[in-house]
């Protein structure tokens, strides 16, 4: 989820051959690498792993080429947007371990509180995280849908 922006502000600098070309290598390599492991460890997991952390290092590359190219500001972005995504990240996963705890077995109940409570937590971090333009943007946004309700 955090590659794409980056991708986009790479397009818009004009100078991609670097990232893409080396970016999907990092990518591909993810190929070669399940191979081998799957040789000598026969674990249906391991190919996941291997390009969770292929990604991983695509996305720190693609960090590396974008700060370098727009000169942007690690410690700022990492504030900005990664922070609060690892802090809606986390808070979803909790809700969703709590709700999955709580309520046993396979059932259409299960499901419902995992999608309205994931559903209303998502929603509130949205809000809460948000700069203040950004809400301002969902407050009107939100007031445009109801209004049209209304209609």
């Amino acid at each position: 989820v955090l590659i794409a922006p980056l991708s986009s502000a790479a397009n818009a600098t004009g100078n991609i051959k670097g990232f893409e070309l080396y970016g999907r290598l990092i990518t591909l390599s993810s190929l070669p690498f399940s191979f081998l492991l799957l040789m000598q460890w026969r674990n249906p997991y391991i190919p996941m792993i291997v390009l969770f952390c292929c990604d991983a290092c695509y996305w720190l590359y693609c960090l590396r080429d974008i700060i370098i190219q727009l000169r942007l500001k690690f410690w700022e972005y990492t504030k900005v947007v990664i922070i609060p995504c690892l802090a809606v990240s986390t808070i979803i996963t909790i809700v969703t371990g709590c709700i999955m705890t709580l309520v046993t077995g396979s059932s259409v109940l299960r499901f419902l509180l995992l999608l309205i409570g994931n559903t209303i937590v998502g929603v509130i971090c949205l809000y809460l995280l948000s700069s203040p333009e950004e809400r301002k943007y969902y407050s009107s946004s939100v007031q445009s849908i109801i209004h049209k309700f209304k209609k």
